[in-house]
């Protein structure tokens, strides 16, 4: 992940590939509100799936400093995609499937507490649940992507749930 100047200058790399990760893949990065961290997700920590068929890289969110100081620093250990701040700085919703669906989960940035769980999705045969992409409002409240109303034919629509993971989550799209 590089961060550079609207005119072109000033290129610099916050990320270096790391050498075990399985495609060196550093993707989906979004500036903290005061801008001055990126946290994006990333394979680099080497691990993978416990599939012995077919391993797969495992994501994790990760942050690091736009000015280019510090290392990158790892925020997840459970796997978590699709990285979204809060507007205070404070926490990063994501997507994991630690739980065979993917759900929202909400995660302090100083690693402090426990992440918690915000969509609680029942297995279904019709497929596996997805709920991804959040983002966060500026009252508290995260807007997401499921399927889960239609996992069989990957149909998405658009909720919204409460950051603490209180209340039944609301759908706001049909089709």
């Amino acid at each position: 992940i590089y961060t550079i100047n609207p005119d072109g200058t000033g290129k610099t790399n916050l990320t270096d590939e790391a050498p075990d990760a399985y495609a060196g893949a550093d993707i989906e990065p979004t500036f903290s509100p005061d801008g001055s961290r990126i946290a994006f997700e990333s394979d680099r920590s080497g691990e993978y799936t416990e599939d012995p068929n077919w391993p797969s890289a495992i994501f994790d969110v990760w942050i690091v400093n736009t000015d280019g100081s510090g290392e990158p620093r790892r925020i997840t250990n459970a796997e978590g995609q699709a990285p979204a701040w809060s507007p205070d700085g404070k926490q990063i919703a994501y997507s994991s499937s630690r739980d065979g669906n993917y759900e929202i989960w909400v995660e302090n940035v100083n690693g402090t507490g426990t992440p918690r769980q915000i969509t609680h999705t029942e297995h279904t045969e019709a497929g596996v649940v997805i709920n991804t992409s959040p983002s966060w409002s500026v009252d508290g409240k995260i807007a997401y992507v499921s399927n889960k109303d239609n996992a069989s034919n990957d149909q998405r629509e658009i909720y919204v749930a409460n950051a603490d993971g209180t209340g039944d989550p609301v759908r706001l799209t049909t089709n």
